[in-house]
């Protein structure tokens, strides 16, 4: 099995979780609003530009999780399951920490951090719609036509993603690409890819062609956003220069290969613990502790101190969590948490299963 792991695409989500905190200090840490006011270039463009690398995080997530969804038949219950527990687990314990930094919960927040209801973690209800229609989607697809199936992924993207871009279709909006429309979206899209572009295709084309892209257009953005450039430069992540740097970034790592002994362990080890970085992090309570901080007057208008402290300070914020995620793991081991999963998605299956048949 571990022979068949992909460890660029792990890296990959590590890359990923580490941007989408770097982009959660910048807006709570109060950066953002820095950079918008300094009338320092140099401080203001690399705010910009680290937001700019760092935006499509989300995308490349969905991307990544729709490639391996794309060939299921089922639907991933045990992973389901698995997830909202760690919601459940996270949610309580990051509260509770909260507390006792001096953070004071209103009703509010409770409510924002309930999955569908609340949009604290609108992320992972997203993900765990996607993970339940991806079954349905895949049979939908399956019955297309090479040419009607690409006629729909690039319809996605030009009416979705380019049109919303120029304010056409307003219509059919997808919430700036922060709903789960837009997951399944770009699910179409990335299943269109991995079924059209086979691994030995894309050896024709060289590795770097893709990091190329990514990089150059996120030098682009960030003048965009930094001039403020209607539709271009907002960081939605339909905007169609973010879609195609998210496809890029994506193309860039699928295309890498990963051997190295003790290169594979540590990613290996580090990717499957990834996610709680975003459910501890993103916990509100702890997201209005750090707001709390005013973090942006320690930072000053200093460029190489932003440019070295903030990804510093993410990859730290990415092995704590990554650290507490493992010690929840033992925990739930002793307390045999996986035998509860597999009865919650036993359940859950014969309750799907009974549905199809009366159905």
């Amino acid at each position: 099995m571990n022979m068949q792991r992909n460890y660029s695409i792990d890296l990959l989500r590590i890359i990923s979780m580490i941007m989408v905190v770097v982009l959660h200090i910048d807006l709570f840490g109060h950066i953002n609003r820095l950079s918008r006011t300094t009338s320092d270039f140099s401080f203001s463009y690399t705010v910009n530009l680290y937001q700019q690398l760092c935006i499509v995080a989300v995308n490349v997530f969905v991307i990544i999780s729709a490639w391996f969804l794309c060939d299921r038949d089922k639907i991933a219950t045990k992973k389901i399951v698995h997830l909202y527990i760690n919601v459940f687990w996270w949610t309580i314990v990051c509260s509770l920490i909260a507390v006792g930094l001096g953070v004071s919960p209103s009703i509010k927040d409770f409510i924002l951090m309930v999955p569908f209801f609340g949009n604290a973690y609108d992320f992972i209800s997203g993900y765990v719609i996607m993970y339940i229609a991806s079954p349905y989607l895949n049979n939908m697809l399956n019955t297309l036509s090479k040419r009607d199936f690409k006629i729909i992924a690039l319809g996605a993207f030009v009416i979705f993603s380019l049109c919303s871009c120029i304010n056409l279709c307003g219509y059919l909006d997808v919430s700036k690409g922060y709903s789960f429309s837009w997951f399944i979206l770009l699910y179409i899209m990335t299943s269109y890819l991995k079924h059209n572009f086979t691994p030995s295709k894309l050896l024709k084309y060289q590795k770097l062609k893709y990091l190329g892209i990514y990089l150059i257009l996120a030098i682009i953005g960030a003048f965009l956003r930094l001039y403020h450039i209607p539709r271009l430069g907002d960081g939605n992540y339909n905007n169609p220069v973010i879609v195609i740097e998210a496809f890029s970034l994506f193309l860039f790592f699928n295309n890498m290969q990963i051997k190295g002994k003790y290169a594979t362990r540590i990613i290996g080890f580090l990717a499957p613990l990834s996610l709680a970085t975003f459910l501890i992090h993103a916990n509100p309570l702890i997201e209005k502790w750090f707001s709390s901080l005013d973090f942006h007057t320690y930072l000053g208008e200093h460029t190489l101190f932003y440019a070295i402290s903030v990804p510093s300070m993410a990859l730290c914020v990415f092995l704590v969590c990554s650290l507490l995620e493992f010690l929840k793991n033992k925990l739930f081991n002793v307390l045999n948490i996986k035998k509860i999963e597999l009865k919650i998605s036993n359940i859950v299956n014969d309750s799907l299963s009974k549905i199809g048949n009366h159905g």
